[in-house]
């Protein structure tokens, strides 16, 4: 918790970690081997947005500038106050965004 939902780990953020942490531990399940799609993000051509939260784990940061300078036209964002729970901590700005591109 201390982790992935610094910015307070009420039951929201409580049960968002755990289903993830269990979703993740079910994916195995599914994966299959495929090419890896790092050095392929240049190839999406649709508008995207790369939102961090600013009390983010340090390295996902790093990770979403990479992948955000790899996709033409990209922008990043700061959610303040916001961690890796974006759903949880940002709704309203990540629902604006989803608008604002859809056009």
């Amino acid at each position: 918790m201390r982790t992935w939902a610094c910015a307070g780990a009420d039951q929201a953020a409580q049960a968002q970690v755990r289903g993830a942490a269990d979703a993740f531990f079910r994916l195995g399940d599914y994966e299959r081997p495929d090419p890896p799609a790092y050095s392929r993000l240049a190839q999406i051509q649709v508008p995207a947005v790369v939102i961090v939260g600013d009390q983010e784990y340090p390295m996902v940061p790093r990770c979403a500038a990479d992948i955000a300078a790899r996709l033409t036209g990209c922008q990043q964002i700061a959610a303040p106050g916001a961690d890796h729970l974006l759903p949880l901590r940002a709704p309203t700005m990540i629902a604006e965004l989803a608008g604002d591109l859809a056009g």
